[in-house]
């Protein structure tokens, strides 16, 4: 996996690229998730792609590699966004309505 910047009318989004091969054996390019305008800095970005790969993969380093916390926070964040994706993909339905038992962001009881 890696980064790149996508030109869009919206503007230039950075995107976390998977690439692959067909079932004819072309190499192909998939993305795994777009994140705006994110600010991921240049030296964090080959960390963060491929601590993403191995969870995904449901692999483990042989010599698990410490991620700064703000590598762990980008990690996170594009897992929680391919999460959120796969579920409205499966069920056509949003998170909060696949998953009816997950505790809520925000309660207005408590206000």
């Amino acid at each position: 996996m890696f980064f790149r910047h996508k030109k869009t009318p919206s503007g230039i989004v950075l995107q976390l690229i998977q690439a692959f091969r067909n079932e004819e054996d072309s190499p192909r390019q998939r993305i795994v998730a777009s994140l705006g305008d994110a600010a991921v800095a240049e030296g964090d970005r080959a960390a963060v792609a491929r601590r993403v790969a191995l969870l995904l993969s449901g692999q483990k380093e042989l010599i698990e590699s410490k991620l700064t916390p703000e590598q762990a926070m980008w990690v996170d964040l594009i897992l929680r966004q391919i999460e959120r994706k796969n579920v409205r993909e499966v069920t056509g339905m949003a998170p909060s309505a696949a998953h009816p038992e997950a505790e809520p962001v925000l309660s207005l009881d408590a206000v």
